[in-house]
């Protein structure tokens, strides 16, 4: 897949400001600071399209990139900390849950996972509510480059058996890899 165009389209809390042309989705998630404003980035060839921030929690809506002019990158909320108060993040909760349930144009999830760490309780809650909604979803570990070859074919190991049968693509936005399957996987499921 080839970007010929993405741009920043609209911020939404709920239904009503999801963009009025109809298009499949393709939602990026994961933990605040796992890299998701980084990767999308990197993936679609622009330094600043997605806003990139040392504070976790400052995604604190649902952003929708048009690309191609042919389907909506989604970036939401990160989850597992959050610099904001409990009644707001529960909003989140809300809107974010409506967006999956209730989205007929979500076709793909990427669901970022720092390659660093094991996994996450919180990750295992995103990844039962996916599963138990059969939301498609891929494993993207992040942040490869933060590791040197032996604790990087450690972690491949340990996770390739986490996520046994599930398809993981492993990248870094620093290094400029992974960029390659995330796509191939995306023009499969569009």
């Amino acid at each position: 897949m080839k970007i010929n165009s993405a741009e920043f389209v609209t911020s939404a809390v709920g239904k009503s400001g999801y963009p009025k042309k109809v298009l499949s989705e393709v939602a990026v998630v994961g933990r605040s600071n796992v890299g998701k404003s980084s990767l999308i980035n990197y993936i679609l060839h622009r330094k600043k399209l997605a806003k990139v921030s040392k504070t976790p929690g400052k995604t604190r809506q649902i952003n929708y990139f048009i690309i191609n002019d042919s389907f909506y990158l989604v970036d939401l909320p990160g989850y597992g900390y959050a610099n904001a108060p409990l009644s707001e993040q529960e909003k989140w909760k809300k809107f974010i849950d409506e967006y999956f349930v209730e989205n007929e144009n979500l076709k793909l999830l990427l669901q970022l996972i720092d390659i660093r760490h094991e996994y996450k309780s919180t990750d295992k809650v995103m990844i039962d509510f996916l599963n138990a909604h059969a939301i498609p979803y891929v494993i993207v570990l992040t942040k490869a480059d933060k590791l040197n070859t032996t604790e990087l074919n450690k972690q491949k190991e340990y996770f390739s058996k986490v996520f046994e049968g599930s398809e993981i693509v492993i990248t870094s936005s620093e290094k400029g890899s992974g960029k390659e399957g995330i796509f191939k996987i995306i023009g499969n499921y569009l």
